[in-house]
């Protein structure tokens, strides 16, 4: 059974830094934030939290830019996360960046109930994308940080990451498979609105990164396609049908006829498509 996501006003995503980002990444310019909802202050995200509880939403994706050093800016923001937790029904997806071993105690007592992470096996693209010196161990050493606190970490891999190029993604499918998250998330780059990008043009090669996903992971990890893909990318018919991709985002009318034609259970749930990682009904 295949898991088909839709977010929206349901599960939000929302932006701590509003439309500020600090890298200015090649792959979005902060474009991508000004779709998200703006909390840019710990009342307002409390505020809007307790708005979309009491009209019925699931949850929401809880991000933002980075600051220089690739971390999301969650320092201020902890303990209304937790009172979030406490005082709603929410389901919490945080995207963190690359936060370090001081932040993680804190994750952990905000009780969010995702932990959304970046993971790439190029340092060339992370220099080129990000703009940023890290090393892949501290994309290793992050990952392991999140599973020794026993936190639900969602590794996400976007697929020619940098300017539609092969960016390690093998190599960063090695480094997850070194871990036991619950699940992974695989994006494919998409051009940025307004800007002289690039996409993923190569469908076969994002095929060819879930195949070699789904003979590396255990079967214990659910392998989804998440929404920040280009919409009308052919995704791997084969690999849906066998269950090795067992959720996806957003799909075209076009895949889901597809599904439909060749037999293919599916199921339809509102929310984020990390929603997965988690054993919870669709709904409330």
């Amino acid at each position: 059974m295949i898991t088909i996501y839709h977010p929206g006003e349901d599960f939000i995503s929302v932006s701590v830094t509003g439309s500020s980002c600090a890298l200015d990444c090649t792959h979005c310019h902060g474009v991508f934030l000004k779709h998200m909802a703006p909390a840019t202050a710990p009342d307002k995200l409390l505020e809007l939290a307790r708005e979309i509880d009491a009209n019925g939403s699931i949850g929401m994706l809880v991000s933002g830019g980075c600051d220089s050093e690739g971390k999301v800016p969650l320092d201020d923001l902890y303990d209304t996360l937790a009172q979030i937790k406490n005082e709603t029904s929410l389901i919490l997806n945080l995207h963190t960046g690359m936060v370090g071993p001081e932040d993680i105690l804190s994750i952990k007592n905000t009780g969010v109930d995702i932990v959304s992470i970046d993971v790439c096996g190029s340092q060339e693209a992370i220099k080129n994308v990000y703009g940023l010196d890290t090393d892949l161990s501290d994309h290793e050493a992050l990952m392991a940080r999140l599973e020794d606190a026993d936190l639900n970490h969602v590794p996400h891999v976007t697929v020619g990451l940098d300017a539609g190029r092969p960016s390690g993604e093998m190599s960063a499918i090695d480094m997850i498979s070194g871990f036991n998250p619950r699940m992974v998330v695989f994006n494919a780059l998409m051009r940025t609105p307004g800007h002289d990008s690039v996409r993923l043009e190569d469908a076969a090669y994002f095929s060819r990164v879930l195949e070699y996903a789904s003979s590396v992971f255990s079967d214990d990890i659910i392998i989804g396609i998440g929404c920040m893909r280009p919409r009308d990318m052919d995704l791997p018919l084969n690999l849906i049908k066998d269950g090795s991709i067992k959720a996806i985002a957003m799909p075209s009318k076009r895949l889901t006829s597809r599904l439909a034609s060749e037999g293919i259970e599916f199921q339809q749930r509102n929310g984020c498509c990390a929603l997965s990682s988690l054993d919870i009904p669709s709904s409330k």
